[in-house]
């Protein structure tokens, strides 16, 4: 009995001994025959034991979800300010060149952290700082819905008209201007990946978002057979969607892996998407169609996104 009571005031004494109604239970129990005495205490002593993992079981959780916490609020804030993921070579790229991939241009972000500071290749400062976000655009935007009927041939050459490149014999790769994806491979495998390419991607962009850019593009390149060119236009397409849309497919988590690609079905508006398509739609997509050239909807390919078909391009005919 000894031996169980100094085990008890050395396992827990703050939960068991602290209080003084505590010792006149004690007392109380001595006074009872032996066996009835040392059944209680060791009843005492496992009900005790118990609460005590217990409470320090709750303690754990707590802490262990407060560390959470703020891990995931410190990455959120070094992200979205200090982690610039390359879009300030995007925003001086497509300010002062021909689209966010033109190597001539590069940026470093400004002390504000909204802002980025341009220079050309010679390290010379472009004229005045820039903003360092995109603008948002209307969903929807490409060529397709605009009314630009002009179509880029197989021989990289913008056409003002289908008609115009039929006349001419020139297969067409995509609806809108040229650029590193309008070609009979990158286009091939848009349709070969129609129903897949989304997934892949995402998964590709998910190890951008902890390991970076090169490994980004090592996935792309084990799961796609894109060329090397649309390779970069897609991995640069992750960074920007990671300045612009953290909030909407990371904190909200409704990457295209997790949550239907369009939760209301296939219909004749881009705002039926997830928050982060959408996001992605308005603040990425028209800045890589005008760098890129063929994205999947300019080159004709009915994704697993769903969407409508008036944004589909009717003209691509490099597919059997």
């Amino acid at each position: 009995m000894t031996v169980v009571v100094v085990m008890m005031r050395n396992y827990n004494q703050d939960a068991y001994f602290s209080s003084y109604k505590n010792i006149e239970r004690d007392i109380r129990i001595f006074r009872r025959p032996t066996h009835t005495r040392t059944t209680t205490i060791i009843r005492l002593y496992i009900k005790n034991v118990t609460m005590y993992k217990i409470k320090n079981s709750d303690r754990n959780t707590r802490m262990r979800f407060t560390t959470t916490t703020i891990l995931i609020g410190c990455m959120a804030i070094y992200l979205y300010f200090g982690f610039d993921s390359g879009q300030c070579n995007r925003k001086c790229r497509v300010k002062h060149g021909t689209g966010w991939n033109d190597g001539r241009y590069y940026g470093r972000l400004s002390l504000s952290f909204t802002s980025c500071t341009c220079y050309d290749q010679d390290d010379v400062r472009i004229s005045t700082d820039v903003p360092r976000f995109f603008e948002r655009e209307p969903a929807g935007y490409p060529y397709i819905e605009s009314g630009n009927a002009g179509v880029c041939g197989e021989d990289m050459v913008f056409y003002k008209t289908a008609e115009e490149a039929t006349k001419r014999n020139v297969s067409i790769v995509n609806c809108g201007s040229c650029g590193a994806c309008s070609n009979t491979r990158d286009v091939g495998t848009y349709h070969k990946m129609s129903n897949t390419l989304t997934k892949a991607a995402t998964k590709c962009g998910i190890s951008y978002l902890f390991f970076g850019e090169r490994v980004a593009t090592y996935c792309m390149r084990e799961s796609t057979s894109m060329t090397d060119a649309c390779i970069d236009c897609w991995v640069t397409n992750m960074g920007c969607t990671m300045t612009h849309c953290f909030k909407e497919c990371v904190l909200k988590f409704e990457l295209p892996i997790n949550s239907p690609n369009n939760p209301e079905g296939k219909s004749d508006s881009h705002v039926s998407l997830t928050s982060c398509l959408l996001c992605d739609e308005m603040y990425c997509s028209p800045n890589f169609i005008r760098s890129c050239g063929a994205n999947r909807r300019c080159a004709g390919v009915n994704t697993d996104i769903g969407r409508p078909e008036s944004s589909i391009c009717p003209y691509v005919n490099i597919i059997d």
